[in-house]
Formats: C-alpha cells, sequence, structure tokens
C-alpha cells in the first residue's frame, strides 16, 4: 500500500518545538553576557520552574488528547473542539494561578520569589502563555504546515528581539519577565484572532467529558513519569554530599534534540494513528527507521567527544558529569520506542498510567539497588532501565490486549543494530576511560 510519509507535518512541529527550546537558551546566555548577578539569575530560573512545575504534565495531556481527539474530525468539528479545549485551558490556568496566589507566602519564604510584581507577572505569564500552546496544536491538527511554520519562526524573533533589546537597555531581571510576559501576549492575541476567524463558540458537553477524562489519565501518567527524576535527586541528597549532587545534577540531562524531536514525534504519531490505525502503524515504522540512521551516529559522536567539550562548556569541576551524562545518552534506546503513540491515538489513555507506576516502581528500586554498587552513576543506569521497561510494558499491552504486533511499527532489524551499535560503543567508551 502506497502512502505519503508525514515529513512536512513533523518537520514543522519539530522546527517549533526546536525553536521554542532555542528561544530559552537565548535568553539563559543572555543572562549571563549582560551583567545580571548569579542570584538575579537564579531569581529568574525560580520564575520558570515554578511556572513549568505547576503546569507541565497537564499541559502535555490535554495538548496530546486534543490531537488524537481531533485526528478523524473536519472542518467544523475542529473548531468546535478547538473551542471547548480553549475554555478548559482558560480554566485550568486560572486554578493554577489560584493556587500560585495561595502558595505566595511559601515563595516568600523559600526565598524563590523576591516581590509582588514578580508574583503578577509569573500570573500573567501562565494565563497568556500556556493558554497560547493551543495555537502550534491547532495548526498540526488542520495540517496547516505553512502557517506552523510562520507561527514558529515569527514567534521566535518576537521573543529574542524583545528579551534581547530590553536585557540590552535594562540590565535587570524585572524588565526581563516583563519581557517575556510581552512575547506571551503576542502569541496569546494570535491564538485569539484563531478563535475570532474560526468563528466557532458552541460548547460540546460528550466532548469535553470524554476529552476532560482522557487527559487527565494522560497528565497522571505525564506526571508519574517525571516523579523518578525528582526522587533521584532526593536519592542523590541524601546518600552523597552536595559536590556530588552538583556533579549529577549537571550530567543528568537528555540530550535536548533527541528528547525535543522525540516528542514532536509521538505527538505527530498520536494524530496518524488517530486518523487511520493500520497506516499510522506503517508511517510509525518508516519514519522511525529513517530517523534512527542519523539519531544514532549521533549519539555515538557524543558519546565520544563529550569528555573534551562537557568540561569545557561548565568547568573543570564538573568532568564527572560527562559520565552521567553518557548513561543518559543510552536513552536513545526506549526514545525511538513509540508503544505510548499507539495507545494514545486509540484513546487508550489508561495504560499509559499504569505503565507509569510500573516504571516508578522499577525506577527506584533499581536506584535504591544500583547506588549502592556503582554511586550516582546507579541511579542514572537505573534510570534508563526504567524507561525502557516502561516502553516494554506498553509494547506488551498493544500486543495482547490490541493485537498490535510489535514488528507492525518497530523497525526491528535496524533498532537491533543500531542498538547493538550504540552499546557496543558505550562499553568501548567506558573501557579506554
Amino acid at each position: 500500500m502506497q502512502f505519503k510519509l508525514p515529513l512536512e507535518k513533523i518537520s514543522s512541529f519539530s522546527l517549533y518545538q526546536v525553536l521554542r527550546y532555542s528561544g530559552l537558551l537565548f535568553i539563559s546566555v543572555m543572562l549571563t553576557k549582560v551583567g545580571l548577578s548569579t542570584a538575579q539569575i537564579g531569581y529568574y530560573e525560580s520564575f520558570m520552574l515554578i511556572s513549568g512545575i505547576t503546569s507541565f504534565f497537564w499541559l502535555g495531556g490535554l495538548m496530546n488528547t486534543l490531537v488524537s481527539f481531533a485526528a478523524n474530525q473536519r472542518g467544523e468539528t475542529i473548531k468546535r473542539y478547538f473551542f471547548n479545549a480553549f475554555l478548559i485551558l482558560l480554566t485550568l490556568n486560572i486554578l493554577v494561578n489560584g493556587v500560585i496566589i495561595f502558595a505566595n507566602p511559601l515563595f516568600q519564604k523559600y526565598n524563590l520569589i523576591i516581590s509582588q510584581q514578580q508574583v503578577v507577572l509569573l500570573l500573567l505569564f501562565n494565563l497568556l502563555n500556556h493558554t497560547s500552546y493551543l495555537v502550534e496544536h491547532y495548526y498540526l491538527i488542520t495540517k496547516n504546515t505553512r502557517w506552523l511554520n510562520r507561527f514558529s519562526g515569527i514567534t521566535f524573533i518576537v521573543t529574542i528581539l524583545l528579551c534581547g533589546v530590553i536585557l540590552l537597555m535594562h540590565s535587570s531581571l524585572d524588565y526581563l519577565l516583563f519581557a517575556i510576559v510581552l512575547s506571551a501576549s503576542f502569541r496569546f492575541m494570535w491564538l485569539i484572532a484563531i478563535l475570532i476567524r474560526n468563528n466557532c463558540f458552541e460548547l460540546v458537553p460528550s466532548f469535553l467529558y470524554q476529552y476532560v477524562w482522557q487527559a487527565s489519565l494522560l497528565s497522571l501518567s505525564i506526571l508519574l513519569g517525571s516523579l523518578a527524576d525528582y526522587l533521584d535527586e532526593i536519592l542523590v541528597n541524601l546518600y552523597f554530599s552536595k559536590q556530588w549532587f552538583a556533579v549529577f545534577k549537571y550530567g543528568a540531562k537528555e540530550f535536548p534534540l533527541l528528547l525535543l524531536f522525540s516528542n514532536a514525534l509521538n505527538t505527530v504519531f498520536i494524530q496518524e494513528i488517530g486518523e487511520n490505525k493500520e497506516l499510522g502503524l506503517q508511517k510509525i515504522k518508516q519514519l522511525s527507521a529513517r530517523l534512527m540512521y542519523w539519531i544514532y551516529p549521533l549519539m555515538i559522536g557524543l558519546l565520544f567527544t563529550s569528555y573534551y567539550w562537557f568540561p569545557k562548556i561548565f568547568s573543570a569541576s564538573f568532568d564527572q558529569s560527562n559520565k552521567v551524562f553518557n548513561i543518559y545518552l543510552m536513552l536513545a534506546i526506549s526514545r525511538m520506542l513509540f508503544p505510548q503513540s499507539v495507545l494514545s491515538g486509540l484513546g487508550k489513555n489508561q495504560y499509559l498510567v499504569y505503565a507509569s507506576i510500573f516504571e516508578l516502581i522499577v525506577h527506584v528500586g533499581l536506584s535504591l539497588v544500583f547506588l549502592q554498587w556503582l554511586g550516582i552513576y546507579g541511579i542514572a543506569a537505573a534510570a534508563v532501565i526504567a524507561y525502557l521497561s516502561d516502553k516494554i510494558f506498553l509494547m506488551l499491552i498493544c500486543r495482547y490486549r490490541f493485537q498490535v504486533k510489535v514488528s507492525s511499527y518497530v523497525p526491528i532489524k535496524t533498532y537491533l543494530f543500531f542498538n547493538m551499535l550504540l552499546i557496543v560503543s558505550f562499553v568501548v567508551w567506558n573501557y579506554l576511560r
């Protein structure tokens, strides 16, 4: 059967993810160049941490669920779904802002936010920025790659210009946060323009019920999957010195491009499965095979060169961090598997919750065992094994609950070849070190 691979769609959505990450990276670099103190930079990081930690899981759940629900829909139905999703996002952002207002005394107590003005800016940023995530997903579900590319490029330019110019004019944290809110306002106005153009403001109770339920399951899965990362940090703090904690933190970072591309692919694959299961499975298999030919050589190249550039980027004090980083490069083994996309595309998000619980148990259990033998490197190794166990669990669900064979969406020979190459490279690197 002939079909067209969704390369343009994936490229556009991946471009958006890369530009969004690049914008954040640009701001971080600018902060170190304009003379802000490390304390001010720390407050900026706290601002972004509070914003992210109170929203990342439900935002991911709502966005991917919307993609799944809209996969087989067209025209007015998509417009109705889009408006209803907007109402849900707006409501949740208001509720989260209420929690932040309630928790403000704690932020002040632990010196996370230093002024009421920053709290106001945080509330505005959450409301405007988080709701506007709907824009890129709207262009994805309507397959409007041209406007997705335009939105990605224009918002990236607006962000770096606003933040760059304001930082150069005023080396002040408050001015920077104001620029970030202005950038979020621009994206939010773009969202409002889409809603006005669609001219569809109809509530769909049947959609809202199913949407909230499925999104809640996916959000819970994302939240559980993230808990293990925080538990790793707690374990390192409990069993090792602050020096080793810093070494672990700087090394325990998944390579950004691998993370960004795998997340973008997951979202697109959910849509493909939702539209046509059989064709979607074939597309996952063929496209993931293509991606392996450049992802694995990149991971192997980073594996053998990180000892050189890692201390250069940070400092010689973090020489040991590159060993942790190299272990995290092995996450490519699990990132190139997409059973979660299959299940989300089929609307079976409850199985992702079961897998996340299983992964959390494996992660914590192996971390407690491995740290006794390998120290912080054992905790990193436990993370890699736990993530892979999550994917294997989901693959078994696909196979025995929904009769979806592994070979129907995984290029098994290509996958095994490149993973053997990666593992052998890791062993050789470890021996050489």
